[in-house]
């Protein structure tokens, strides 16, 4: 059995993320966040679970972002 890191999660969750697996990748970043021993990667694996759970329900359709270059 192998010892699942929070390194390891958040790689897991980062290759789900470009592949467009969002539920596969909310799971990874709940797992990375729970693992985290840092503060700030435990609250970057909750907002990048929480972009996941959006991205799935498809609501990026109406989101604007506010940039030049876009």
């Amino acid at each position: 059995m192998a010892f699942l890191t929070f390194i390891h999660c958040a790689k897991l969750a980062s290759r789900a993320e470009q592949q467009g697996l969002y539920s596969k990748a909310q799971i990874h970043w709940c797992e990375a966040a729970g693992l985290a021993r840092k503060e700030k990667n435990r609250l970057w694996a909750e907002h990048r679970a929480s972009f996941c759970l959006k991205a799935m329900g498809g609501r990026f359709s109406n989101v604007q972002v506010n940039s030049p270059a876009i």
